[in-house]
């Protein structure tokens, strides 16, 4: 099974965790970073959240082994919200370079058969998976519908969701 069904699998079964979607783009065959496919997807607790230290706590109980991840933080004017990254191979890119010298007066290193020389080269096509947990369902939702708010949220916007004004 890949690391996005297990991480889905994972999400889904468990009954603390609201998913509010995901996101998927693909860039092959041309490749943006090495990833030939991106995935975000947005949770949040089924319990609002607004503590960082709570909300790191919860973000590192959903998934282990992460490959990485950015710590849930209040920095004084803002919230960051936390991720978990992950990555795996979906595919190989093939690559044939084949230069040809067509002028006989050229002396052509060794490694030239018959006035060409062929390079083949293979890299992984990778799959980079960010699942961003949010203090609540309704600022997962709306970074979800609307990428507002996607990686953090000024502290006076939080208190409007944590006191139920919005």
């Amino acid at each position: 099974m890949s690391t996005l069904k297990e991480i889905k699998k994972a999400l889904s079964e468990n009954h603390n965790v609201f998913v509010a979607g995901s996101r998927e783009v693909n860039y092959t065959p041309e490749q943006v970073d090495g990833s030939g496919q991106v995935v975000e997807i947005f949770v949040a607790s089924q319990v609002p959240t607004f503590n960082a230290e709570q909300l790191q706590d919860f973000m590192l109980s959903l998934i282990p082994d992460a490959d990485a991840l950015d710590c849930v933080t209040d920095a004084g004017k803002t919230f960051h919200f936390g991720v978990l990254y992950f990555t795996e191979q979906v595919g190989t890119e093939y690559k044939e370079t084949r230069i040809s010298m067509t002028d006989s007066d050229v002396k052509v290193p060794e490694t030239f058969l018959f006035g060409e020389h062929v390079t083949k080269t293979s890299v992984p096509v990778l799959r980079r998976i960010s699942v961003i947990v949010y203090p609540s369902a309704e600022i997962a939702i709306k970074a979800h519908k609307t990428g507002k708010d996607k990686h953090d949220i000024s502290i006076i916007a939080l208190s409007v969701y944590q006191h139920g004004l919005q």
